[in-house]
């Protein structure tokens, strides 16, 4: 998302704070969480959305591998364009409580890549379909991203799904069972819901964790923005104490507001999940932006971009103008389409006007 404000080419020497053992622990733990997600038989009810998605669009098992690659392209994009998602085609509406709970308010973005069918067999198990670009939660949890995940306050929550990506993702999960199911025919071939979680969400939890990173940042100048605790908790023991993380949290924030860096200095320097910057993680995908859809992605980092602003003791018309300039022409736009004031997304106004609207008046 960050592209969208300018922020394109790479320093040189971009990094001046590393994470060192409390990312290391992070992604220690993240692995753990993930082996025993696939390893377990962990289902995902049938309530989800991206139960109701897989199911619904009925894709022929026995399908021939020279003609997998067609079928999906022709139809999976148009299919979740049906289900309500939000695209460069449609603006589509508004979900909830599928992935953060009863509380939460979701926007689905769908993309519309190509990818191999060969390369889909091969590794299927470390494909990321869905990737998630905002939500509300600010504690570290290996909870799957499902109803059961609640977090008390309202919040907002944003989910990208790669729609070709999935479809083929769970053929080639299908055709993988019955192969075993060939060899030991006493094996059940587990349906969607275990295809969801076993393989889909957990691959998903990184980009969750980045963006508790990102809220944790949000939290040392947003006094409104609340803390979420873990009411669920897990099927498994993995120790979900991470005062070393938010201990070297604080001191990035500390050493960008002391510095007064710019949002492009402070992206660099916010480190996640396989040591990832935020500026890397937060990237727009390669996906044409109109109307219909640059809203999602405005809003998915513009918390963030908000905060990097409060942060620098210098005044932000010395550190951020450029990217405040930026933001204002894509600003621009959004208020000349008058995205909000559709019926399916009035709802997201107010965060709108907290987040976005507030740049008008700067410079």
């Amino acid at each position: 998302m960050f592209n969208l404000i300018g922020i394109k080419s790479r320093f040189q020497n971009p990094r001046l704070y590393k994470l060192g053992f409390a990312n290391r622990l992070l992604d220690r733990r993240l692995q753990r969480a993930l082996n025993w997600y696939r390893n377990n038989y962990y289902y995902v009810q049938s309530n989800h959305v991206l139960y109701k998605l897989i199911q619904s669009f009925g894709m022929p098992k026995a399908l021939p591998d020279e003609y997998v690659e067609t079928y999906i392209y022709n139809r999976a994009f148009k299919h979740g364009n049906a289900f309500g998602f939000t695209s460069d085609r449609a603006i589509g509406k508004l979900f909830y409580g599928n992935f953060y709970g009863i509380n939460s308010t979701e926007v689905i973005v769908q993309v519309d890549n190509n990818w191999k069918w060969e390369n889909i067999k091969s590794n299927w198990s470390e494909m990321v379909p869905v990737r998630i670009l905002r939500h509300n939660q600010t504690h570290f949890s290996f909870n799957l991203m499902t109803p059961k995940n609640y977090v008390e306050s309202p919040g907002l929550s944003i989910i990208e799904i790669d729609i070709n990506l999935l479809h083929m993702q769970y053929l080639a999960w299908y055709k993988h069972h019955k192969k075993i199911k060939m060899v030991n025919p006493s094996h059940e071939v587990p349906d969607v819901g275990y295809f969801l979680g076993m393989v889909v969400l957990p691959n998903a939890l990184a980009s969750h964790f980045n963006q508790v990173v990102i809220n944790q940042h949000c939290l040392m100048t947003d006094e409104f923005m609340p803390k979420t605790i873990d009411y669920v908790g897990t099927s498994f023991y993995i120790n979900n104490n991470f005062r070393e993380a938010e201990e070297n949290i604080k001191s990035v924030f500390e050493l960008c507001r002391k510095n007064s860096f710019n949002i492009q200095t402070y992206c660099d320097n916010v480190i996640s999940i396989d040591d990832v910057s935020a500026r890397d993680f937060n990237d727009t995908p390669q996906t044409f932006l109109t109307r219909n859809n640059k809203w999602v992605y405005l809003l998915a980092c513009s918390r963030f971009i908000k905060h990097c602003l409060m942060t620098p003791l210098r005044e932000d018309r010395l550190v951020n103008k450029e990217y405040v300039v930026r933001m204002k022409y894509e600003l621009q736009q959004v208020i000349n389409g008058k995205v909000f004031n559709d019926y399916k997304i009035a709802e997201l106004k107010p965060y709108y006007i907290e987040e976005i609207e507030y740049l008008k008046n700067m410079y």
